[in-house]
């Protein structure tokens, strides 16, 4: 019997390369990740793609930590680890030919990285097929590799046509489902949320990134490969909590320190318990505190004039507002603004 795990979409140095993230991930890479590996003597392990965030370039700070948090600790494990180009790993859309893995990962680490087109191999008498990201100048050739193979499971950062992106969104553009049924099972990284329809699995990502995340599934998957039986381990820990105050039965806030925490008033009845109930969470320790009371005016300073550029166009506006959400809109402009990097 053997056993492969299966994460997906680290995404480091996500949120504009927030050092919350750093920590956050380094949580749970350490105290589930890795000790899940030994302690169930799991020797074989495949990144799914989208290891980074920005596929224009690596911070310095992003580029250390990957390396001492997950990278190094991994590759100390001496365990076979495929990784696989995800389009956030990609510099050009067109083509995979510049990547993270090659320029960077491949140079220091035993780990075979899977950059262009896909690959055959097989663990202990299971064959699986490995395909990176398609890009427009693989495609024909990937997608005749994947009508001709033999294998028994795929694995992949495959985009593909209704399946469930984030919440409520379902993915209208890729390929169709239909050119993987010849496979047993089909794993794919690339959408954040867990879903499968057929024989096609949505592993999801291994953390949160934003508000819409923090209800989903987050953490990693672990394939039997001579029943096919899967296992999904939790990542248990969380970066955005949501509490609801209502006076009539206060709620347990220790779940929100060290996160972006968002109180939704219910039921306030007293100021002044109200005001305690803040200062405690405060006291606890948390990234940052958004109170949804009521709706409130925005005013907008409009007098300073404002450097117009890619980096800062988002936050410097939203920096001259005066009103509770703000911190919640810059963390929704750093997602903007990544997406529109990525486009």
């Amino acid at each position: 019997m053997t056993k492969i795990c299966l994460i997906s979409d680290t995404h480091y140095g996500a949120r504009g390369d927030n050092p919350h993230f750093y920590n956050y991930q380094k949580k749970f890479i350490q105290n589930v990740f890795l000790p899940y590996l030994k302690k169930y003597d799991i020797n074989h392990v495949v990144h799914l793609g989208d290891l980074v965030e920005n596929r224009r370039q690596l911070n310095i700070q992003t580029g250390a930590r990957l390396r001492e948090d997950f990278l190094e600790p991994l590759d100390a494990l001496d365990i076979d680890v495929n990784m696989l180009a995800g389009n956030h790993d990609v510099f050009y859309r067109s083509t995979n030919s510049i990547n993270i893995l090659n320029e960077i990962t491949k140079q220091y680490y035993n780990f075979k990285m899977h950059t262009d087109l896909p690959t055959h191999i097989n663990i202990d008498g299971a064959k699986i097929l490995l395909v990176p990201w398609i890009s427009p100048e693989n495609k024909v050739s990937s997608l005749e590799i994947i009508k001709n193979s033999d294998a028994k499971y795929c694995m992949g950062h495959l985009e593909l046509k209704s399946f469930e992106q984030t919440k409520g969104r379902i993915s209208i553009n890729g390929e169709d489902k239909g050119i993987f049924g010849r496979f047993d099972s089909v794993f794919s990284g690339h959408y954040h949320i867990r879903s499968h329809g057929g024989n096609v699995f949505y592993i999801g990502s291994a953390f949160h990134f934003n508000w819409g995340d923090c209800n989903n599934f987050c953490g990693f998957m672990v394939l039997d490969t001579a029943s096919g039986k899967m296992d999904w381990i939790k990542n248990p820990y969380k970066i955005f909590t949501k509490l609801e105050y209502d006076e009539s039965n206060i709620c347990d806030i220790r779940l929100a320190k060290d996160t972006y925490c968002r109180v939704n008033v219910v039921n306030k009845i007293s100021e002044a318990k109200f005001n305690d109930f803040i200062n405690s969470i405060h006291e606890l320790g948390v990234i940052d505190l958004l109170v949804d009371e009521k709706v409130s005016k925005i005013e907008v300073n409009v007098e300073e004039d404002i450097e117009v550029n890619d980096d800062n166009i988002f936050k410097k506006t939203i920096e001259t507002l005066d009103f509770p959400y703000r911190s919640e809109l810059l963390l929704l402009a750093d997602e903007i603004q990544r997406e529109a990097i990525n486009l």
